[in-house]
């Protein structure tokens, strides 16, 4: 945990200049929460400060860990760009991820995690579950990699 709720307020808020003043005078050191808070709330210019700071070698020693569930909190949040993002710097990500663009109903951001991460679609039952979704322009993208089990149709 956090050693100050000021930290989290301040990527809440969305206050970067707020954690770097605190990260290069004070004692306090960053962590995960406030980490996990900044994707929660969209915040790309924290997170992106966050990941560049901890790659640094900094004094601080707060945890930005490659953790699944930052991908998938991004994409559950609808912020696509910190999703993106994260993947450029290692992080991996489970097939909610996939789900979740899914459900948006946003094609193209399903065809960046093909081209991106397509190991997340090669799952016999994932396919068949996606199949089973509400979705016609994604069953028709699947069908597509079923079809030709190369490179998706783009329209």
């Amino acid at each position: 945990l956090c050693n100050s709720n000021v930290l989290i307020s301040a990527a809440r808020k969305g206050r970067l200049d707020v954690l770097q003043w605190i990260a290069k005078n004070t004692t306090l050191e960053l962590c995960i929460d406030t980490f996990r808070v900044a994707i929660h709330e969209g915040r790309l210019d924290i997170v992106k400060w966050m990941c560049m700071y901890h790659h640094r070698g900094s004094r601080q020693t707060y945890l930005v860990r490659r953790d699944k569930e930052h991908m998938n909190t991004a994409a559950k949040q609808g912020h696509f760009e910190i999703l993106e993002f994260l993947h450029e710097q290692g992080y991996s990500c489970s097939i909610d991820v996939l789900y979740t663009c899914i459900a948006t109903g946003r094609l193209e951001r399903v065809l960046w995690l093909y081209e991106n991460i397509p190991k997340l679609f090669f799952g016999p039952n994932d396919r068949a579950r996606i199949l089973s979704l509400p979705y016609p322009d994604m069953h028709k993208f699947f069908v597509s990699l079923k079809a030709k089990k190369t490179r998706p149709i783009k329209k």
